[in-house]
């Protein structure tokens, strides 16, 4: 009988343990969706009050969402099957979860290379400092504002006077056969479309080029002068001369001003 009673004992505690755990997991289980909810309307608030902020920060709610749904799911698995079967659905939900990162990470980089082959474009945004092996000067870097404010900065008046020209004159008519003057020397425009492309021309040294290509994180501008002429020396300036812009640009358009206070023909005057 004491035995008995013992083991009635025990069974009534498992059973307490049990009770409890059960009601802590579904605690938890509630929390996760409760917290769900309040992410997606936070994300929602934030696009109405502040979208400049949403732009910034919406991708890390959907992912905190994502999170939250993913460890409300296994909790709840786990509530209701022995704990080998819970650590096997861990482990195989994570292996799945990162086989699918890393296949549509895989699938978005072979893509992006294979649009920038077929366009005869370098595979990323970097810096050109390889030797000029035909004269041609190509050139890329990421801007982190929208390709409608880059394609601004390259055709306002009063934005290329701010960052190309130091405050001198500049126009730009926005037609193929219009006046670009901002360079030293008035260019024709070769090719205008709004927010993606601008190309001017010049009499006897060529074309050039700027592809405004929207990106996560901002806009990829990839700049190309061909039809130049082959002297070794002027293009090795004119491509100084094109980075130096380049960088001028971005500073202006992510800090507002372009850096250095004086221009490329002046820095290398004093060098």
């Amino acid at each position: 009988m004491e035995r008995l009673r013992r083991c009635q004992e025990s069974f009534a505690a498992d059973e307490h343990v049990l009770g409890g755990s059960d009601f802590v997991t579904g605690m938890l289980s509630e929390l996760e969706q409760v917290e769900a909810r309040h992410q997606r309307q936070r994300g929602f608030t934030l696009e109405a009050l502040v979208p400049n902020v949403h732009r910034e920060l919406g991708a890390f709610i959907a992912l905190i969402v994502v999170n939250c749904i993913i460890l409300g799911r296994a909790e709840a698995f786990a509530n209701k099957n022995p704990v080998r079967m819970a650590v096997a659905d861990a482990l195989g939900m994570g292996l799945g979860f990162g086989l699918a990162l890393f296949l549509l990470g895989a699938v978005r980089e072979v893509l992006g290379n294979l649009k920038a082959i077929c366009e005869n474009r370098g595979d990323s945004l970097r810096p050109e400092y390889a030797p000029l092996a035909k004269p041609e000067i190509r050139l890329v870097i990421l801007v982190d504002v929208p390709s409608e404010k880059v394609f601004d900065a390259l055709a306002a008046k009063d934005r290329l006077a701010a960052w190309a020209t130091r405050d001198e004159a500049a126009d730009v008519e926005l037609r193929t056969g219009g006046l670009s003057a901002w360079e030293p020397r008035s260019a024709t425009v070769a090719a205008v479309e709004p927010g993606r492309r601008l190309s001017m021309s010049w009499p006897r040294t060529g074309t050039a080029t700027f592809d405004l290509e929207p990106k996560s994180s901002g806009t990829g501008v990839y700049f190309r002068h061909e039809g130049l002429p082959e002297d070794a020396q002027a293009l090795r300036n004119l491509r100084g001369r094109w980075s130096s812009l380049l960088v001028d640009l971005k500073n202006y358009l992510e800090a507002g001003e372009v850096g250095f206070l004086e221009s490329y023909e002046e820095q290398r005057a004093e060098s």
